[in-house]
Formats: C-alpha cells, sequence, structure tokens
C-alpha cells in the first residue's frame, strides 16, 4: 500500500491464480460493487490483469484511449481510470497472480517508477512465496501430528485388544498341556478347554484380518469379487448360526426368502456379521436383534436393529471413522480396535451403496445399509 501511495495512484489490487481462474485477494480505492463483479474471472478475459497472467509481462496503459483500444469490454468500466500498469506475481518459474495499479489522471509511467513497480512485485512474489512455504509446513505439521496421535491411539488400543484373545488363548493352551501331560487323558472339561482356545483364536485371526483390510483400503487395493448372489440366504444363515449359540439375546430375521443382487458375497457377509456383532456386543443387558430386509426399487435395504446401549448424539457423525469408540462404548467393558464400521462403510461404499445409523442413547440403534441391485439382476426384475 506504501509503495503504491508513493507512485501517486489511486487504487490497487492483487489478483491470485487458482487453475484457469484469477481471484481478487485485496483491493484498495475500488468500489466494493466493482470488486464483488470481479472477483473471480477467467485467465483467458480480455483485461489487464489476465494479460499480465498469461504473457508473465508487465502490461502498461498510459492513457484512457489506449486503455479502451486495447480491452473494449472495459470502456464502460473505467472508473476513472486514465492509466495502469498490470504486473504478473512470479514464484518459482510459475505465475501465480497479478498486481494492478491505476491512475485516475493522465500519466506517463517514466522507466524509474516502472522498475520500481516491478521491484514492488518481486518483493510481493517472495512475501507470498514464504506465505505459501509457511502454510505448506504448518499443514505437514498437522498431518504429521495427526498421524503420531493415530499411531498413539492405535497402539494402545491394538495392545489392549491383541493382549486379551492372547491371554486367554495362551493360558487356557498351558493348562491343557499340563493336564493332558498328567493324566494322559482328554476329558470333557479339556474339550472346553480346547474351545476357548479355538475362539480366542478365531477371534485374533478375524483382528488381525480387519486390521489387513484397513490398511488395504488406505492403500486403495480392497478389491472385489461380484456376482450375482442371494442376500436374503446370507442373512438368513448368518441369524441361524447365532441362534444356537446365544443365551440372553435373540436375533431374528424380517424379510424375504430370496433377494438376489450382484457384488462381492464373502465382503457383504462381512458386512452384516460386523452389524449384527456390533448389535449383540452393545447389547450387554440382552434383548432382541432385529435383521430386516426389503426391496426397494433398484435397492436392496438391510436393517440390524437392536435395544442396547445406543450412541450419543455427539458421536453420530464420527462413527464410521478409524479408531473411533463412541463415550458409551468406553464406558462398557465392551471391547473393539474401532475400526469395524469404517470397513464396513468402505466396502458398502465400493459396491456403490450407502450405511446409515439411527440412534438413542440409552435405547439402541438401527445400522441400514442400501446396495443397489445390480444391472443383471434389475434386467432379470
Amino acid at each position: 500500500r506504501e509503495g503504491v501511495a508513493a507512485l501517486g495512484a489511486q487504487s490497487t489490487l492483487m489478483a491470485l491464480r487458482h487453475d484457469e481462474e484469477l481471484e481478487i485477494v485485496a483491493a484498495v480505492g475500488y468500489p466494493q460493487a466493482a470488486v464483488d463483479a470481479w472477483q473471480r474471472f477467467p485467465v483467458a478475459a480480455p483485461v489487464p490483469l489476465a494479460e499480465a497472467v498469461r504473457t508473465a509481462q508487465p502490461v502498461w496503459v498510459e492513457s484512457a484511449e489506449q486503455l479502451v483500444a486495447r480491452y473494449p469490454a472495459l470502456a464502460t468500466q473505467q472508473g476513472g481510470t486514465q492509466a495502469l500498469a498490470a504486473l504478473p506475481l512470479v514464484v518459482q518459474d510459475q505465475v501465480v497472480g497479478a498486481l494492478g495499479v491505476s491512475f485516475h489522471g493522465f500519466q506517463t509511467i517514466p522507466s524509474g517508477d516502472r522498475a520500481f513497480m516491478v521491484a514492488l512485485v518481486q518483493q510481493c512474489a517472495q512475501a507470498l512465496e514464504r506465505a505459501q512455504l509457511y502454510e505448506a509446513e504448518r499443514a505437514a505439521r498437522t498431518q504429521a501430528e495427526e498421524a503420531v496421535q493415530l499411531r498413539d491411539v492405535f497402539l494402545s488400543v491394538a495392545s489392549h485388544e491383541l493382549r486379551t484373545p492372547l491371554t486367554a488363548l495362551l493360558g487356557n493352551a498351558h493348562v491343557l498341556q499340563r493336564r493332558v501331560a498328567r493324566t494322559g487323558t482328554f476329558t470333557e472339561r479339556d474339550q472346553r478347554s480346547l474351545a476357548v482356545v479355538t475362539q480366542q483364536g478365531e477371534r485374533l485371526n478375524r483382528l488381525l484380518a480387519t486390521l489387513l483390510d484397513v490398511s488395504r483400503i488406505d492403500a486403495g487395493r480392497l478389491s472385489l469379487h461380484s456376482e450375482p448372489f442371494d442376500l436374503a440366504a446370507l442373512a438368513q444363515q448368518l441369524v441361524g448360526d447365532l441362534q444356537d449359540t446365544l443365551q440372553r439375546h435373540t436375533v431374528t430375521y424380517q424379510g424375504p426368502p430370496e433377494l438376489t443382487i450382484v457384488g462381492d458375497a464373502l465382503r457383504i457377509e462381512q458386512v452384516a456379521q460386523n452389524l449384527i456383532q456390533n448389535a449383540i456386543k452393545y447389547s450387554p443387558a440382552g434383548g432382541a436383534v432385529v435383521v430386516t430386509l426389503a426391496r426397494r426399487d433398484d435397492w436392496a435395504v438391510l436393517a440390524v436393529c437392536d435395544e442396547g446401549i445406543g450412541i450419543p448424539a455427539d458421536a453420530l457423525p464420527q462413527l464410521f471413522g478409524r479408531f473411533f469408540r463412541a463415550h458409551a462404548a468406553d464406558n462398557t467393558s465392551v471391547s473393539g480396535f474401532g475400526i469395524g464400521l469404517y470397513v464396513v462403510k468402505e466396502i458398502v461404499s465400493l459396491h456403490g451403496g450407502t450405511v446409515e445409523v439411527a440412534s438413542v442413547e440409552g435405547q439402541g440403534s438401527t445400522f441400514t445399509v442400501s446396495l443397489p441391485l445390480g444391472e443383471a439382476v434389475k434386467r432379470k426384475a
């Protein structure tokens, strides 16, 4: 501002380039209405600032007649301007914007003033470069801090979650080993210990598989093997397998006996199993878990409803984030990495579907997955 005032200029503005547009980021001496009208304009626009950006060369206009002759589009928008200069802002050999200076009186711009303006613009470009470097460094630092925080959360959760099944697995394996060595027989009690070993080993395998899925998702390498399959049969099979193993919960299926979609059956089974297991896990007092399936136009809609602890309203927007666990879950003995729903959302998204949640804390939750039927199925319908 001080440098421009020293030249006797009445107004100045700075515009920065965003792809094929220029945006005015600072203006002094121009009516606000004019600034608003030209807030963003194309780099290809027939105006001095845009020409300076396109050519990477200063533009000098020393009379109103010259201005109108070179830029007819400005004939009705001079606003008293008799002379002007538009100079490119160059950072690391790239034109990132331009500075415009306007004079209301007839003005011959002598070589000394031209050199001064070029030097002024160079200083502006250097300041802009420093600001960009600072912002890039700040963003990188913030990203690194978030990565460290995410790593710390993961290590804390992982060490706890992996230790639990490992402790149970190793403890029962050692007891079983000593007992068999002592008695030389394999009793019913030993069978129960072996069942615990198997159960915890399978749990550990699921945890590790989920972690592997997260790494594949982050690397963009989670692929699908899609083909037509019966989603209704899959849901009924999952419910049937669970019914005989539960004591305090009831799991029921409500829906058609058949509903075919196109997708990766194993991945969709992973989604449904995760939601059903969560419904059971977050209903520590027991209760009903209802799995519903319906066709709505060209979509299959699978919902899992429980009567559990529910989810706090402020946690709902973050629920599908990595390593996120709602406070209601943290205040219980319920275990989990906080990555299951993240994987669910990514798998559903890869299928072109959506997953939504409705919940009231203390009253339960309903997770709804909508999946496209697929062209092959729709053509047969």
